[in-house]
């Protein structure tokens, strides 16, 4: 008995000391548990966060390489939950929170009108007068059984005006009967417009663009005004240079052209060729047909002429190359057939600019010479299908779908005209600095100070925060809630008698370039302005501050670091801190910049996608440069803030996402943003045109990023 009581001791000691470390190591783990749980974000807020991670990026079981193919790591997810239809173009994280912020702009108009209580009584009336005009736009889109019982007639009404007003007795023409010779000039009192003036005067009441367009902006060179400029019309038949080069896609324009214009020509009851003034016989088919067929080629060269005419993408934006200071005078001798001055005061209501800015001078002098060399018949017809191309989608009618058909196949995607029509009427509704020198860098740092923000919506031209000011903005619009087509045009002369309204003001008056919905940002040399819509202010891109901020400061910051970093690109480049054009970089600064902008040039180039008939399409790495520049420094500033905030106040993880550090989910939350999928076709054209790179490039600057500095580093040197 002895014996088996030391044994009894030692096993009620092991029992104890196994329960001790039993105790123990629960306790451990209990609190690494608490202090895991404390390092982690777990509200429903952050766990929706997460979920949409989680749904964007590749599962660990897809076994995507990020460091081989970031674009795929990112976007996995995005792609198995999204298909391209064969009625888009595109789609992208973009277009969804587009298509969100249109779902609930469709709410707010088709409910019974505003309730707040927060405002005085007159601007709660103002409110709701404003809105009932809204809805009234909306409501006469909807009605489709009337908008298809008018047809054509809408737009028929247009045409015969063209005519009345090309054919005046008065034209002077040469004794063949082509081309237009130059009318003295003439002022409005007592003497009538040029019939040329005046049909493109007609039309942009229309809300029609033809030959030249006209934009009012802030002054490069004296910021405290607006400038008038002059500008060619970019469209021009289809869609560019190289469209109108490719011989099978111009024969299916001529017979898509041809079929529309029989159409509209037989509704209006016109035949398609002048003779002396007077409108042709009926003829038999056979030669009728043949009339059309020579009409259309002559129309189709004419917009050859024109689009050949055009400045190179490249240069559009360039400022040493668009800003041409002419006066009226000066400018109207480029293209003596058009009457640039009363062409303005026909808008201004008799006041004309002493000086204009003439963006592009060599199209008017090209604009000029051929306009002399077209016959009359095909500049006649180049109206009419103005007017058909501008306002196709605002009819029903079967004539017009052969166009709208044609121009979905330019963008790679199938026309279908019972798509929802809701989202139409909504839209109508909405109508780095390390490589400079020290003096560059010290005027850079006066011009990032003065740079002001206008943030959500604006608060003046009008105020959005007081109702009558936008009621006042729209007072003369009569809206009817049975005539769409009617609606179109009132907008269309509100928004022309705004842009000239402008030359009036201070460029201190400014008003926005993009609509509040806008998923998007700008920034604005002259002005030194950056502009942020409400659109853009949402996730999977602006998080508010109860979530960490490597969500924001990824996506959102990067975004705000884009526009910042215009302001020292080609362009900000010659805007000082008070948008005054002058060209403050120093010799040593733009040879740092040649050297590090042909890096990025050769870098962008080798990017290419597959087009349409399965050959590769590079990127224009000279085009798009100053946006990859933008997208490269944008991100680099938003990663290097990102870092001193964190260090200062460190955020939490989010729960289900342990697996990536904070750092990976920076660079997630800026590369998700840029998935997306596009048509061939579209894919095709956007290369050759658009100065950003495709989306699927501007991931890859996280790529760049991360293997040049990693995600450990603090300092994110350029």
């Amino acid at each position: 008995m002895a014996s088996g009581k030391p044994r009894t001791i030692l096993i009620l000691f092991w029992a104890a000391a196994s329960l001790f470390a039993i105790v123990l190591l629960l306790s451990i783990q209990w609190l690494l548990s608490t202090q895991a749980a404390s390092q982690t974000c777990s509200t429903p807020a952050c766990v929706l966060a997460a979920a949409d991670i989680l749904h964007t990026v590749s599962s660990p079981s897809r076994k995507i390489d990020p460091c081989t193919n970031f674009r795929d790591y990112v976007c996995a997810g995005w792609d198995s939950r999204n298909e391209l239809h064969a009625d888009q173009s595109h789609i992208s994280r973009r277009s969804t929170l587009s298509e969100q912020t249109q779902g609930v702009l469709r709410q707010i108009i088709e409910s019974s009108g505003p309730h707040s209580s927060r405002q005085s009584n007159g601007e709660v009336t103002a409110e709701k007068r404003a809105f009932a005009k809204l809805k009234k736009t909306y409501v006469s889109c909807m009605d489709e059984a009337a908008l298809e019982s008018r047809g054509l007639t809408p737009m028929i009404d247009t045409v015969p005006q063209v005519r009345r007003i090309l054919r005046r007795p008065d034209d002077v023409l040469a004794r063949d009967h082509k081309g237009w010779i130059p009318s003295p000039a003439r002022h409005l009192e007592g003497r009538e417009q040029p019939s040329l003036t005046e049909v493109i005067q007609y039309l942009m009441n229309q809300g029609v663009d033809a030959l030249i367009t006209f934009r009012t902006k802030i002054d490069d060179e004296d910021p405290s005004t607006n400038s008038l400029l002059i500008r060619p019309l970019y469209r021009h038949g289809l869609l560019s240079r190289e469209m109108n080069e490719d011989e099978s896609l111009v024969r299916e324009y001529k017979t898509v052209m041809t079929e529309v214009l029989s159409q509209v020509y037989s509704e209006a009851d016109l035949e398609f060729h002048p003779s002396k003034g007077r409108a042709l016989a009926v003829t038999k088919r056979a030669e009728n047909s043949s009339i059309l067929e020579g009409l259309v080629q002559s129309l189709v060269d004419f917009e050859r002429r024109l689009t050949d005419a055009l400045p190179p993408r490249s240069k559009t934006f360039d400022v040493t190359e668009y800003y041409n200071v002419y006066s009226l005078k000066e400018a109207e001798s480029l293209v003596p057939h058009i009457s640039l001055r009363e062409l303005i005061l026909s808008q201004t209501g008799g006041t004309s600019p002493k000086r204009v800015v003439v963006t592009a001078p060599a199209y008017l002098e090209t604009l000029s010479e051929t306009l002399r060399e077209t016959d009359r018949a095909a500049l006649e017809a180049f109206f009419i299908w103005r007017v058909i191309q501008t306002h196709a989608k605002n009819v029903k009618a079967k004539a017009v779908e052969p166009l709208l058909a044609f121009e979905g196949q330019l963008e790679g995607r199938t026309y279908k005209p019972d798509n929802e029509r809701w989202r139409l009427c909504v839209r109508h509704v909405n109508a780095g600095l390390e490589w400079m020198s020290q003096d560059a860098k010290d005027v850079a740092s006066e011009k990032l100070r003065n740079i002001t923000q206008e943030i959500a919506y604006p608060t003046k031209n009008p105020d959005m925060r007081r109702p009558s000011e936008v009621e006042e903005r729209y007072s003369n619009m009569r809206i009817s809630e049975d005539d769409y087509f009617r609606n179109v045009i009132l907008f269309a002369q509100a928004k022309h008698h705004d842009r000239f309204a402008k030359l009036a003001k201070s460029s201190a008056d400014r008003e926005w370039d993009r609509d509040i919905e806008t998923v998007d940002a700008y920034f604005s040399p002259a002005g030194n302005q950056i502009v942020v819509p409400g659109g853009i202010m949402q996730p999977p891109v602006y998080y508010g501050p109860r979530l960490p901020s490597y969500l924001t400061y990824g996506a959102f910051g990067a975004l705000m670091g884009h526009e910042i970093s215009h302001a020292f690109d080609s362009m900000g480049r010659y805007f000082d801190a008070d948008g005054n054009q002058t060209d403050w970089w120093d010799s040593q600064t733009k040879a740092q910049d040649a050297q590090r902008s042909q890096c990025f040039i050769d870098q962008y180039s080798q990017f290419s996608a597959t087009g349409p008939d399965g050959g590769l399409v590079h990127l224009d790495g000279a085009l798009t440069l100053d946006e990859n520049l933008a997208d490269d420094r944008g991100l680099r500033a938003a990663f290097q803030a990102w870092q001193t905030r964190n260090r200062k106040n460190p955020d939490k993880k989010l729960v289900g996402l342990e697996r990536f550090s904070k750092e990976q989910i920076f660079f997630l939350s800026y590369g998700r943003f840029w998935c997306s999928k596009s048509q061939a076709e579209t894919m095709q054209t956007y290369l050759k045109s658009n100065v950003h790179s495709p989306d699927f490039a501007r991931i890859m600057v996280c790529h760049e990023l991360l293997q040049d500095q990693g995600t450990q580093t603090d300092e994110v040197s350029y």
